[in-house]
């Protein structure tokens, strides 16, 4: 049996679909299955077992190109038994269509519907459903629901000793601390000058090393990256940044090895959520109901649920449409001390 899997959204959305892909595996234990993902995606994904991953670059070669790439990668002779597109986008919906198969079944659209997959109703927007539940109603699973799994990572030696490598000269031993202070998504980054003053602090009081990470490569975000180090450094407190420095698997290998993770609503959460580790999100334009807040065991939201005009987005804006950024204006450096301290007690 072959099985192909379509999920060529975000970093975050593609780590979520994790439990989705052990659903499958679960449910076809000796099926070939088969996942598009955009190269970062087949990043994330590496070392998952039983999982071949085909990557489509949307921003390097086009649509077109970018599907005759595909089509090749998955032999165009194959037939598969079924193909789960589970990225609602036109592109993952119209690439499905392309491909062999006896079904198809995807979310119900105007698109689904014109490619003629069997289609299931995206589940509604709650604080109660999570993101990585509504890829399991394309199984049409039946039974009890025993609550919302975790994400599932996994590192490999490889990543893991490079990983520490990276943080020899910070000296370890009792653990670290990680803050992501980026987003693709303007509105969804909490400022970096609370991110540092948040480190001084958390630092002071835990006598734990920081550790930076994230970003796309840029040299604004580095800067970033080296003024938070920076200012945690000013102090007694150690601080590396590793900004651009990393590989996805070696972001997921430090992320992996932390004592507690502070980020803003981005794929860092649900990769610390994949290893169960503490985990305070910053949630500004966005909100719980979207489905994507943490999930590990030990985690918490940090947000101002009296400002009337979140959420305003699914993703965040760029910029803030009403101009006054009160929600993340409104959160303090004390607040998230407050959450760490939740979680670090």
């Amino acid at each position: 049996m072959k099985i192909l899997v379509i999920q060529t959204a975000f970093i975050g959305d593609v780590v979520l679909t994790t439990p989705f892909l052990a659903a499958v595996r679960e449910r076809w234990p000796l099926a070939e299955i088969n996942v598009v993902a955009t190269p970062q995606g087949c990043e994330i994904l590496a070392g998952l077992p039983g999982l071949r991953c085909h990557a489509l670059d949307k921003r390097r070669t086009g649509t077109i190109r970018g599907f005759k790439r595909i089509l090749a990668s998955l032999g165009r002779t194959t037939e598969f038994d079924i193909v789960f597109s589970v990225h609602r986008s036109l592109r993952s919906l119209a690439l499905g269509k392309k491909v062999r198969a006896k079904r198809r079944v995807a979310f119900r659209s105007f698109w689904s519907k014109f490619f003629r997959y069997e289609t299931v109703p995206y589940p509604s927007y709650s604080e109660n459903t999570h993101y990585v539940d509504k890829p399991m109603r394309l199984l049409k699973a039946e039974g009890e629901k025993t609550g919302t799994p975790r994400p599932q990572l996994v590192c490999s030696e490889s990543e893991i000793e490079s990983a520490q490598q990276m943080l020899k000269k910070l000296q370890t031993e009792r653990g670290y601390i990680v803050l992501s202070p980026f987003s693709v998504w303007g509105t969804k980054m909490w400022f970096a000058d609370r991110f540092a003053q948040l480190g001084v602090e958390v630092a002071r009081r835990y006598s734990l090393p920081v550790v930076i990470v994230g970003g796309g490569g840029g040299a604004a975000e580095a800067a970033i990256g080296r003024t938070i180090a920076s200012r945690i450094s000013s102090g007694s407190a150690k601080a590396i940044t590793l900004v651009g420095q990393t590989n996805l698997g070696e972001l997921k290998a430090l992320i992996r090895g932390a004592k507690l993770l502070v980020a803003n609503d981005s794929a860092p959460v649900h990769i610390a959520a994949s290893f169960n580790i503490p985990t305070v999100a910053i949630f500004g334009p966005t909100a719980r109901k979207w489905g994507f807040f943490p999930l590990s065991d030990e985690s918490m939201v940090v947000e101002r649920t009296d400002v009337s005009c979140r959420p305003c987005h699914l993703h965040g804006p760029e910029k803030c449409p009403k101009g006054h950024f009160r929600c993340m204006n409104d959160i303090q450096v004390e607040d998230v001390v407050q959450a760490v301290q939740n979680l670090l007690r």
